[in-house]
């Protein structure tokens, strides 16, 4: 993630270090959605998991809008035309969640004809923030397919492959779909090694401290980021 937004701020597109930065970070995004996934599962309370992802998203809005213009915004138009990557994850876990729940709770179990068109109306509201649908879809396919690894990397490449087309043949931006479709395919080896009865997870103040880390890391790497290229 860091390489890749130091390859948009600092970088000519036309280099090759930028095609090269930009596919490296593209191996990413899959893997975090892989752990959001993952996450909804192990977590003790999904909502607080889906307020601290909301809440950083909040928090990083501002230097976001910042490294996207590349130039401090000014207004609220310019803070919010387009959203951090942490609201398509919140959106994501939020439908996976939901999903995994829907035939328990007594209120959705009498309107499943409405499953689908609401992964549809959470895919529509990510159009607004960075990966746009992909990333909710991936997010459901990894929770929705966790015991099946197969079923996990066909979900997975069927959203890429699609998401790719768009960048190709819609978009019209041919750079852009060969490092986003090289690094998405690199994700796949990460995600199929992954070994879930290897996880141990033992909760202690390194555990602790890691997991903030993570999280204050997206805000305050694009704020400096911002500030350097000023």
């Amino acid at each position: 993630m860091l390489i890749d937004h130091i390859a948009v701020v600092f970088l000519m597109p036309t280099s090759l270090a930028y095609f090269v930065f930009r596919t490296i970070g593209k191996t990413t995004i899959p893997i975090i959605c892989y752990l959001i996934a993952e996450g909804c599962f192990r977590t003790r309370n999904v909502k607080k998991y889906a307020l601290r992802l909301l809440g950083f998203a909040l928090l990083s809005q501002f230097p976001f809008a910042w490294v996207w213009n590349r130039a401090l915004p000014t207004s609220l138009g310019e803070i919010t035309a387009h959203g951090n990557v942490l609201f398509t994850l919140f959106f994501g876990l939020t439908l996976l969640s939901v999903w995994l729940k829907w035939d328990e709770t007594k209120l959705l179990k009498h309107l499943k004809a409405f499953k689908l068109p609401f992964v549809v109306f959470i895919c529509v509201i990510c159009l607004w923030s960075d990966w746009a649908f992909v990333a909710p879809l991936w997010v459901l396919c990894f929770g929705v397919f966790r015991d099946s690894k197969f079923k996990q990397m066909m979900s997975y490449c069927a959203v890429s492959v699609f998401y790719i087309f768009i960048c190709f043949y819609l978009a019209d931006e041919i750079t852009a779909s060969l490092f986003t479709l090289l690094g998405l395919a690199s994700g796949i080896f990460f995600i199929s090694a992954h070994d879930r009865e290897l996880d141990t997870v033992v909760k202690d103040k390194s555990s602790v401290f890691t997991k903030w880390f993570f999280y204050a890391f997206y805000p305050v790497h694009l704020l400096v980021l911002a500030l350097i290229g000023l």
